[in-house]
């Protein structure tokens, strides 16, 4: 079984148990308490919260994915309601990208160019 963790490509490893990164064999981190690369998108790593760096926080949204240069991966979770995924998750996610990149200007803290670069090519 094989999937991805912040844009990575990653396999579940049934004899250990666990999810890992398949370039390098590591455990992915997060809930197993291996290596949690940054965003192979954007290359900004999690919150401390957990959050995509790049989207932040969704207000009353219990869990969101920036789909990690994918847009078909892009989701969002409310609490008890289904999923909203792909292009239905960037109604939430791009004006939290917008947000996001509009407080890091006025905090004087922008990012390196090729993140902006990253996030406006997701804005389209």
């Amino acid at each position: 079984m094989s999937d991805h963790w912040r844009g990575h490509p990653i396999r579940f490893d049934a004899e250990s148990d666990c999810w890992r990164y398949t370039d390098t064999g590591e455990r992915v981190g997060g809930w197993s308490g291996g290596v949690d690369r940054p965003c192979a998108y954007c290359r900004r790593p999690a919150t401390p919260d957990g959050y995509d760096a790049c989207i932040g926080e969704i207000e009353g949204a219990s869990a969101a994915c920036c789909g990690h240069g994918m847009p078909s991966r892009m989701s969002v979770v409310f609490p008890d309601a289904p999923p909203i995924v792909g292009a239905k998750a960037r109604l939430f996610i791009e004006p939290a990208m917008k947000a996001t990149l509009e407080r890091d200007r006025t905090r004087g803290t922008t990012a390196p160019q090729r993140i902006l670069d990253a996030i406006r090519r997701v804005l389209g």
